[in-house]
């Protein structure tokens, strides 16, 4: 008889420590007691709205990772008396700021929901079906639109947007960006600026802050498509992120960039009157301005400027 063969032992080959793969490490939890000694409240008080000041003003307010030098700047503004150096590894600093513009975004989708919530129930609508009717309206479905006109007005985005055509064949429609929901959420902008002393604010215009304010009405008056405000049950698709709406961010930019300086004193004063009208809560798509992109409403939100209501009593 022959022998059976010999089984061999199988050993497990650990490679080499150089050829292994690093365990991906977790992202470090830093809290305000972590910052360095000293700061805590100065960076609650002065240094965060500074950093969301200066978010504010960018034309891409999601993407923050590349701003170091600016996180620096106002850290050594506001502490001559604390040496430290800001880096993307290990600095609470760091972290703590992305953290506080993270709270920002999700502010601004909070301050939309809540003023959509309180426009929709001043109008006096009586039942689900006149709700639903009048979000058709102001926030119409691609498939629901039916010419080139109506495609370049989003009314929700518009103080004053009639369903008619005028001589010229054009809807009529004014106050770009200055609807009661928009300037209701763009206060909460105003209201992080109000503790900032004249001398340390951006002196651009709000232009983040401006296109964050808009995703989140559209956000929030989308809720309402049924006549009844209903958020998604999935979690990470309620999410107001760029995953989701970073591209209409991004074409409500087209708008914005062109927005005059009257236009921008005028999108101003329509907020003023909701700062603290609120409890407080603590590119993508390229060549969006070529003629073969389309009709689209939020690349063709901008006014034509006039004397009357030109905002030149606001000091901005």
């Amino acid at each position: 008889m022959s022998k059976l063969p010999q089984v061999s032992k199988f050993r497990v080959r650990v490679p080499a420590l150089s050829a292994q793969k690093s365990a991906k490490k977790p992202h470090p939890r830093f809290r305000v007691k972590d910052l360095p000694n000293g700061s805590q409240q100065r960076f609650r008080e002065d240094l965060g709205p500074l950093w969301l000041d200066f978010v504010s003003n960018l034309e891409n307010p999601w993407d923050l990772a590349n701003h170091i030098d600016v996180m620096q700047e106002i850290w050594n503004m506001t502490f001559t008396d604390i040496d430290h150096t800001v880096q993307k590894t290990n600095d609470p600093v760091y972290f703590l700021l992305l953290q506080r513009a993270y709270t920002y975004r999700r502010d601004f989708a909070k301050r939309g929901e809540t003023a959509v919530a309180a426009y929709l129930d001043s109008m006096g609508f009586e039942t689900p079906d006149e709700i639903a009717r009048y979000i058709d309206f102001l926030v119409p479905l691609v498939s629901e639109i039916r010419s080139e006109e109506t495609a370049k007005c989003y009314p929700f985005m518009w103080r004053e947007a009639k369903n008619i055509m005028n001589a010229d064949g054009h809807i009529e429609r004014t106050g770009a960006f200055c609807s009661r929901p928009i300037s209701d959420t763009l206060a909460l902008y105003l209201e992080i600026r109000e503790c900032i002393p004249q001398a340390r604010r951006q002196t651009d215009n709000p232009r983040g802050a401006l296109v964050l304010a808009t995703a989140s009405v559209e956000r929030a008056l989308r809720m309402y498509s049924t006549g009844i405000c209903v958020k998604p049950k999935d979690r990470f698709e309620s999410r107001f992120s760029r995953k989701h709406w970073g591209v209409t961010t991004e074409e409500v930019m087209v708008s914005v960039k062109k927005t005059t300086s009257r236009g921008w004193k005028k999108i101003i004063k329509a907020a003023i009157p909701y700062i603290r009208a609120r409890k407080p809560h603590h590119s993508l798509r390229p060549g969006l301005e070529k003629e073969h992109e389309g009709p689209n409403g939020y690349t063709h939100c901008v006014d034509v400027d006039s004397g009357s209501d030109s905002g030149s009593d606001v000091i901005f």
